[in-house]
């Protein structure tokens, strides 16, 4: 089984793959997608789209995990009101189960 997992930002935004065999965890692949301060909004959030894009078409992850991200208690990000994820579900289904976790509880995405 391949699990993804997202910690999302519109500046940083790192990614962790890992492979699951029985009570084994490899590593696959691992990184982050950074924009520039300088650009737009929609020009950062089309940065990650296309990053994000070619993550999930090279590695086809079997599940997905997105951390939450809360600003001044605010819920700031959910896979269904998030643009860059939202384009690329559309344009690349995701074809396996996503889960959400706070930052205290990440890591616990059922294997």
């Amino acid at each position: 089984m391949r699990i993804i997992g997202i910690d999302p930002g519109t500046a940083i935004c790192g990614y962790g793959i890992i492979d699951v065999k029985g009570s084994k965890l490899t590593p696959v692949a691992y990184g982050a997608i950074t924009t520039p301060k300088e650009l737009t909004d929609s020009q950062r959030l089309e940065i990650l789209f296309n990053d994000l894009s070619d993550l999930l078409e090279e590695y086809r992850p079997d599940k997905f995990g997105v951390e939450e991200l809360y600003i001044r208690h605010i819920n700031f990000l959910n896979f269904n009101k998030y643009p860059s994820l939202i384009s690329i579900e559309k344009e690349h289904p995701i074809e396996c189960p996503v889960y959400y976790y706070s930052s205290s509880s990440s890591g616990k995405i059922p294997l």
